[in-house]
């Protein structure tokens, strides 16, 4: 199973790779779309058109989340590393720290039981829809620290412990720049 979702995102020459590259670059906007999809469900309105637009969204942040884990960085996602990456990583360590806590079994655990405790507070106990919040809001930043974290992964400082537990701290190496002239 996973060599086939492999397979279908790593083949540029095929009509099911183009089409999932694609999509998957489309997932910071489906955060949006996410985000205002949930104001009518907040206000208790449920409608196909709700429904259908949260759907919609959450599969193409499934695609982007799937094209970060099953491929290399394809040529979009390399124009997309921002110039000035290792200042990027450095400032942004608290986001990639999300990412790399959210990857660990204990992170899934929190997640899951976030999911698990909004969907009893609201069904079982009848809380309003709000509970759902934190849920909205982890999946929000898990999106947006997997989507950082794939483009300045090279400079991420919490990916490889540069001290070797000695307490050296060294900084994210620059990009290197050949062929310029």
């Amino acid at each position: 199973m996973l060599a086939a979702i492999d397979d279908a995102f790593n083949h540029e020459s095929s009509l099911l790779g183009r089409f999932l590259t694609t999509t998957a670059h489309f997932m910071l906007y489906a955060v949006g779309a996410a985000t205002l999809a949930r104001i009518p469900f907040y206000l208790g309105i449920d409608h196909w058109t709700v429904r259908l637009a949260q759907f919609v969204a959450a599969l193409l942040m499934l695609i982007g989340g799937l094209h970060i884990i099953h491929t290399r960085m394809c040529a979009r996602c390399i124009a997309d590393v921002p110039i000035d990456a290792s200042a990027r990583a450095e400032k942004e360590r608290r986001v990639l720290r999300l990412n790399h806590a959210l990857a660990t079994k204990r992170g899934v655990g929190t997640y899951l039981g976030l999911i698990v405790a909004a969907v009893l507070a609201n069904e079982v106990f009848g809380l309003p829809r709000v509970v759902y919040l934190p849920v909205d809001a982890a999946v929000v930043a898990l999106t947006y620290s997997a989507w950082l974290h794939h483009r300045v992964r090279p400079w991420c400082p919490h990916c490889r412990p540069w001290d070797n537990g000695e307490g050296i701290r060294e900084s994210s190496p620059d990009p290197v720049v050949k062929a310029t002239r």
